[in-house]
């Protein structure tokens, strides 16, 4: 079935709002005849009585999203009446429901339409209420939605299906929205709630009475989905084993394996003919397999998990064993990408085979998530040099296996009747490859989910940035810090990680800070009392100079054991102690970095701030000449103010500015 002509399909939005407006009043939906409303064209094609309703693949993000399995509804799952008369009309409250939750409604944040991807998820929760209320409250007349109320949503469905609580909420989304359908006018069976109308006027419900009714068995507990981040010894192996793969195997291994695709055509024999295995076995032990400074390969660093067993040995002696290591090539290549740019598995799969990729040694897909636009928007991630070329031994097999005037970057390799078609689901070649590399163990209790990158990126950033909140909203594509904040906690231990680095970070700047400042490199407010300090204090020991034991319990006094002294930004250290005053915090709390001030007596700026400072001022007076030749004048006094907080910080570096330019010099003895 086509189109209806003239109408655009390319967005759902376009569609919505070309089709929506021969639907005349929402509010009389509900009595409109069904003859008339069943022959509304839903989607592109799809009429709202077809017997599957299919959203349109291009409306929804790549990835396992657009398997037709995903996009497709069976309003017939809802369960089918003996009857008839109560199947038809079963029928039409299903499919009139359906409609009620594609068309838009108000909501908080105003009037929106949900997102194909959202409406297809409650979309088939919507069908399975629908099936457990035909198993277990079937009427007679069928209706679907009038019977439940409180009472059977609380003791009954929650019961069934809703062991979680982000189930019991998806449960209530749905029926609130069913509610308000109702109430608008488009549907006429929808759930009431609400029994008699003094319980609807809030008065206490009346249960009842179950004396001699047989017992309740509560279901057990369902586990909540978990995307813990990988263990630091998973990533070190699994990424040290790809990298090694994508330099010495990939390519040579790819070239092979095409090449054997063809021998069963060419000898006109079946894969499976003792021939062709023969051929094929004969080919991978004659192949001269090099490393990429030209070793022959006989053995591997680590071990396979051949058919036969693990072994280290290569290359491997039959087909069915070189087939997993070109699919373990495909799913490194997916999880270096993954582990580079902390892309969503959507992001991932939309990566198409242009040349724009890689060509700047970027990844280039789209987004969907956190975007208006309904098509997505074109994002593009940096990249290592080694998943680069994993990408460049990707784009060979692809270009190899797809179909003609397709651009899809990754491949089904192993299935005969969809070879070369878009590779859906990223995850279970993942699963697979870490199965055949036998890291399994190393997992944890879940498998290896493609997701869990993204939190394992966010975790290694958490612990080694120190801006990382603002640094993961960046590359997350988050629209809120809230959002960031669930991946930096996905791990339940990491505040005791961040506070164990914090204290070790702690000590070895401050380590660094006394070095520094006993040999006059530092400056800052702090620097000269410090010095003194430390020169008094090794008086008292009678050491000429600090050595390791002395300057380790030198800095365990400072910190208070690591509790005190934090990094202000890079190269920049608050000395304020517990308890001491701060003109961060106007008072004796925690120090405040955002609010640190060059002239704070706790200030105190390593050697490597010295740079700093000068390619700061080098900006600011750029900026201060070209505002003045614009003649902004409440900007000039801003950059000034700026440049005068960076002068005070390093003497030798004000002394160069200043010489080299004078008018500078005028103001800063003119500063107050």
């Amino acid at each position: 079935m086509t189109p209806t002509p003239a109408i655009d399909s390319s967005t759902p939005k376009a569609w919505r709002n070309t089709t929506f407006s021969g639907m005349g009043n929402f509010s009389e939906l509900a009595g409109k005849n069904w003859n008339e409303l069943c022959s509304f064209e839903i989607f592109p094609g799809c009429h709202l009585n077809a017997p599957v309703l299919v959203l349109p693949e291009e409306w929804l993000p790549a990835g396992s999203t657009r398997r037709v399995s995903y996009r497709s509804l069976h309003p017939k799952n809802a369960g089918i009446p003996e009857d008839g008369d109560a199947a038809a009309r079963r029928d039409e409250a299903i499919r009139r429901a359906l409609l009620a939750l594609w068309l838009p409604s108000m909501t908080q944040t105003g009037v929106r339409s949900l997102k194909p991807t959202t409406w297809i998820h409650f979309s088939k929760l919507l069908l399975k209420i629908a099936r457990w209320q035909f198993d277990n409250l079937p009427s007679a007349d069928g209706s679907v939605f009038g019977d439940l109320t409180v009472s059977v949503v609380l003791t009954r469905l929650f019961l069934d299906m809703g062991r979680t609580e982000r189930a019991r909420q998806n449960i209530l989304w749905v029926i609130y929205k069913l509610i308000d359908a109702g109430k608008r006018g488009v549907i006429s069976d929808w759930p009431v709630l609400y029994e008699k109308a003094a319980e609807a006027a809030n008065f206490p419900l009346v249960e009842d009475v179950k004396r001699g009714a047989p017992e309740v068995q509560r279901a057990g507990p369902a586990e909540e989905r978990n995307w813990k981040p990988f263990s630091d010894e998973f990533v070190s192996e699994f990424v040290s084993r790809g990298i090694w793969i994508i330099e010495n195997l990939a390519e040579q291994s790819v070239g092979l394996w095409l090449q054997l695709r063809i021998v069963p055509d060419e000898l006109d024999l079946s894969a499976t003919h003792p021939t062709v295995i023969a051929e094929r076995a004969r080919c991978l032990a004659e192949f001269d397999w090099r490393d990429k400074h030209g070793n022959a390969i006989n053995t591997l660093g680590f071990e396979l998990h051949y058919l036969e067993g693990p072994s280290n040995t290569w290359p491997p002696t039959i087909m069915r064993d070189f087939n997993r290591f070109v699919s373990l090539i495909q799913a490194m290549t997916v999880a270096l990408v993954a582990f580079c740019t902390a892309a969503r598995q959507s992001e991932l799969s939309g990566g198409k085979d242009t040349e724009l990729q890689t060509m700047d040694d970027r990844f280039h897909s789209v987004t969907w998530k956190i975007v208006d636009a309904t098509t997505g928007a074109e994002r593009d991630w940096p990249l290592h040099p080694v998943a680069v070329r994993a990408i460049k031994v990707q784009q060979i097999l692809s270009r190899a296996l797809r179909p003609a005037d397709t651009d899809h970057l990754w491949v089904v390799l192993l299935k005969a009747e969809k070879t070369g078609l878009p590779l859906r689901n990223l995850t279970e070649p993942l699963v697979k490859a870490v199965d055949f590399l036998g890291l399994s163990h190393l997992t944890g209790n879940d498998r290896a989910h493609l997701h869990r990158w993204r939190h394992t990126v966010a975790r290694l950033i958490t612990l080694s940035i120190l801006s990382s909140p603002q640094v993961l909203l960046d590359l997350l594509g988050h629209a809120d810090f809230d959002m960031t904040l669930t991946y930096m906690c996905s791990d339940p231990d990491i505040v005791e990680l961040a506070l164990k680095h914090a204290r070790e970070h702690a000590y070895a700047v401050t380590g660094e800070a006394v070095e520094e400042t006993i040999a006059g490199l530092t400056s800052g407010p702090a620097a000269l009392p410090l010095q003194e300090g430390l020169r008094t204090m090794a008086m008292r020991r009678g050491d000429v100079e600090f050595a390791t034991s002395s300057l380790r319990e030198t800095v365990e006094v400072l910190t208070f054991e690591g509790r005190a002294w934090s990094m202000v930004r890079p190269g920049v250290i608050c000395t304020k102690g517990l308890n001491q005053f701060g003109p961060c915090t106007r008072g004796r709390g925690a120090p405040d970095p955002a609010t640190c001030r060059t002239t704070c007596d706790h200030r105190l700026e390593l050697a490597r701030a010295k740079r700093d400072c000068q390619e700061s001022l080098d900006a600011l007076i750029v900026e201060r000449k070209h505002a003045m030749s614009e003649g902004e004048t409440m900007v000039v006094p801003n950059l000034e103010g700026i440049i005068l907080s960076h002068l005070a910080r390093w003497d030798d570096v004000r002394e160069n500015v200043l010489s080299s330019h004078p008018d500078l010099r005028t103001l800063w003895e003119m500063r107050s």
